[in-house]
């Protein structure tokens, strides 16, 4: 789908009313932000006329994650401790994880929807500030709206998603299934809807380039590459079900190579960020699951790995004792289970070898038996 045709779907679902669209203190904060007089007390005073996020805001300015070291009381010592930048993109992100947003398309599931997206803003904040040195809540608020384009769609397009996900579900890539159902992905439409928004050009850029990182604009290629890691990331963490194959390829791809990682490393990481989403997860009212630990990728890897040798140790002694058994039947008579005539012969070349070599005397006893045609009758 060309850039027009995305354009004209985006008018077009706007013109029905079934987009989302953020929460109108956020717009508030994000026009004050862009004054350069802005004072402290406005945007203050604009979070305070919402309770429920001057909550929010205040109880992350106290969260351990933010650590500063002292009881914040007000809205305008939370902004002063945050900063303008800070709080704009905290703002935001508190906003966007809103019961306002719904929809009735069939296998959209919208808490697993939030759960995933505020999962992929907790490890981009930590990979920005840990690894990239890059700023943390510009991370986080990149990755909880790095699959707003899926709602978008779900919510405006209910019917045609649903067949969407119904295929991405039997295993088909689910980019390629938007584009040839809908003529446009997820990615691409999220983009359109965030321009939409006049939200901050750098978030909108980071988000229209997912899925082509090499090729974002000069200056987003280290935020889009750290929100692109994160997504890869975030089914280790979920609790909802465990990564399939082709997720956990793709993580320990991401870990050992985009981030540099050793098994070693990783464990630690993925468990102070699994620590780290658990705290800050009732602030945004997401509701993460019961998970205690990550999905471990390289335990997973070593226990199959044990697996294998387990099979193939049982696998050569399964060999062994078949061998052994087509021997005896080999070397014995069916019928009496007496040694036939080949092992008569092998065992008296075995003695006399041992005599000859000084091991002992032997002796051979041969019986006739009349009749013995009677007996085979």
């Amino acid at each position: 789908m060309t850039a027009d045709t995305t354009t004209d779907l985006l008018t077009k679902l706007k013109a029905t009313k079934r987009l989302p669209s953020p929460p109108g203190t956020a717009l508030k904060v994000l026009e004050l932000t862009r004054r350069d007089d802005v004072e402290v007390w406005e945007i203050a005073d604009v979070i305070m006329s919402d309770p429920a996020l001057a909550g929010r805001v205040l109880k992350f300015s106290n969260s351990s994650i933010v650590g500063s070291g002292r009881d914040v009381t007000s809205v305008r010592d939370a902004v002063l401790l945050l900063g303008l930048r800070s709080v704009k993109l905290t703002v935001l992100g508190f906003s966007l994880v809103s019961p306002d947003f719904s929809t009735r398309c069939p296998g959209f599931e919208l808490k697993r929807f939030w759960s995933d997206s505020f999962l992929t803003a907790m490890i981009a904040r930590y990979v920005a500030a840990n690894m990239m040195k890059l700023d943390r809540e510009e991370a986080f608020t990149a990755g909880l709206m790095a699959r707003i384009g899926q709602l978008a769609l779900a919510q405006g397009l209910p019917e045609e998603y649903g067949r969407v996900l119904g295929e991405a579900d039997d295993g088909i890539a689910l980019l390629d299934t938007e584009r040839r159902i809908l003529g446009v992905d997820h990615i691409e439409f999220g983009g359109k809807l965030l321009a939409d928004w006049e939200l901050p050009d750098r978030l909108v850029s980071t988000i229209a380039c997912l899925g082509n990182v090499p090729e974002a604009p000069e200056g987003v290629q280290d935020l889009a590459r750290v929100v692109d890691v994160a997504v890869k990331l975030s089914p280790v963490f979920s609790a909802d079900q465990s990564p399939s194959p082709d997720e956990q390829a793709a993580a320990r791809q991401v870990v050992e190579h985009d981030l540099g990682l050793s098994p070693e490393a990783w464990k630690p990481i993925a468990e102070q960020v699994l620590a780290e989403s658990v705290e800050v997860a009732g602030l945004f009212d997401v509701q993460l699951g019961s998970q205690t630990e990550a999905f471990d990728l390289y335990t997973e890897a070593q226990e199959r790995a044990t697996h294998v040798g387990m099979v193939a140790q049982i696998e050569r002694t399964q060999a062994v004792e078949r061998n052994k058994e087509l021997l005896h039947k080999a070397s014995t008579d069916a019928l009496t289970g007496v040694a036939n005539r080949a092992k008569f012969d092998e065992r008296m070349a075995e003695m006399i070898a041992g005599v000859r070599r000084g091991h002992g005397h032997a002796a051979l006893l041969i019986l006739d038996i009349d009749h013995f045609k009677k007996f085979n009758d």
